[in-house]
């Protein structure tokens, strides 16, 4: 992987890549809304280009629905937590 993007600091592989990249759409979709966020917009957040996107991920679907997978996962837990 090269060293431009990512703030200098490359993932160590694809599952970290990913992950990154998740994150970054769920910061932006609090932040921003669904509305205010894209790709252009999460891969500048991130320092990388679209086409690095679509690399990981083959459309904004598949990259929303992962976000959503990880959103849902913590809050299953936070509330299973102050169901406990």
């Amino acid at each position: 992987m090269g060293r431009k993007g990512w703030g200098g600091a490359p993932p160590a592989d694809d599952a970290e890549a990913r992950k990154r990249i998740v994150d970054a759409a769920i910061r932006s979709m609090e932040r921003r809304g669904p509305q205010g966020t894209s790709l252009s917009v999460i891969a500048g957040d991130l320092g990388i280009t679209r086409p690095t996107v679509y690399r990981y991920f083959d459309t904004i679907d598949d990259l929303v629905t992962a976000a959503s997978d990880v959103a849902l996962g913590g809050w299953t837990a936070r509330i299973a937590d102050l169901t406990s």
